[in-house]
């Protein structure tokens, strides 16, 4: 097998490392958040706009989870802690309200990270967790 070059110009092998090359290039080319740290699902994507967001929180109440507003002033790899915005919201059908609530937090807590969750009930956990706004970013 042949080897490929990386970013570097050293030759790597083995059959994952083109694609590790590749999304080592695409994230110098885009830039990730906080330093080139990645959070959550779709981290690996440009920030998400509000229409995006909500295509994600009608998913989520398709699937019959319960949807969450949750943020934190100093996210990390050890820092698994975030403080729920309100209650989790029971029952509601319209993502919009979601939205809503994030901008509310958005507006107590403008240098925090938000992030919006899916709680499974019928596997009792989380399913679904993905950062929405940046400090000092919008969607």
């Amino acid at each position: 097998m042949s080897g490929q070059r990386d970013l570097t110009g050293e030759e790597r092998y083995g059959p994952n490392e083109g694609m590790r090359a590749a999304m080592e290039m695409a994230a110098g080319e885009r830039g990730t958040a906080a330093g080139g740290r990645r959070w959550e699902t779709f981290s690996f994507l440009p920030p998400l706009t509000a229409p995006q967001v909500a295509a994600q929180v009608a998913w989520i109440l398709a699937r019959g989870w319960v949807p969450a507003v949750e943020f934190t002033d100093a996210p990390g790899p050890r820092a698994r802690h975030w403080t729920m915005w309100r209650l989790p919201f029971f029952g509601i059908e319209d993502p919009g309200r979601v939205l809503a609530e994030v901008e509310a937090c958005a507006s107590a807590h403008p240098e925090a990270w938000i992030r919006v969750v899916g709680h499974d009930r019928r596997r009792g956990g989380l399913a679904t967790a993905f950062v929405v706004r940046r400090p000092g970013g919008g969607w």
